[in-house]
């Protein structure tokens, strides 16, 4: 527990939210086996997560590409572990309606 504190201390104090936010998505592939999603939905994926705006594109951030917990999210963020499950669904949801309107297309 010690060591998630301090942590989660040291992301607060080397600004790591805004390192996130500046830094492009291609810096970090979303790690999604390529046999259950052809190139052409990976690539709307990653414009959709692109289209994002920044507080959405974290939470994304946080839990598919840095692993972390929503415990700690709700840490880093400053908000409550039911805030970040609450995000985190409604954020998969818009993401999966943004797909489902482009793969009709």
């Amino acid at each position: 527990m010690i060591a998630t504190r301090r942590t989660i201390d040291h992301l607060r104090k080397f600004n790591f939210l805004t390192e996130l936010l500046e830094e492009p998505l291609e810096n970090h592939p979303v790690e999604i086996p390529e046999r259950l999603l052809e190139n052409e939905q990976l690539q709307l994926l990653d414009k959709a997560v692109q289209d994002l705006p920044p507080n959405e594109r974290i939470i994304i951030d946080l839990f598919f590409r840095e692993g972390i917990s929503a415990k700690d999210a709700a840490g880093i963020l400053r908000i409550s572990v039911g805030a970040v499950y609450t995000l985190k669904s409604r954020i998969l949801a818009k993401l999966r309606e943004t797909l489902e309107k482009s793969m009709s297309l």
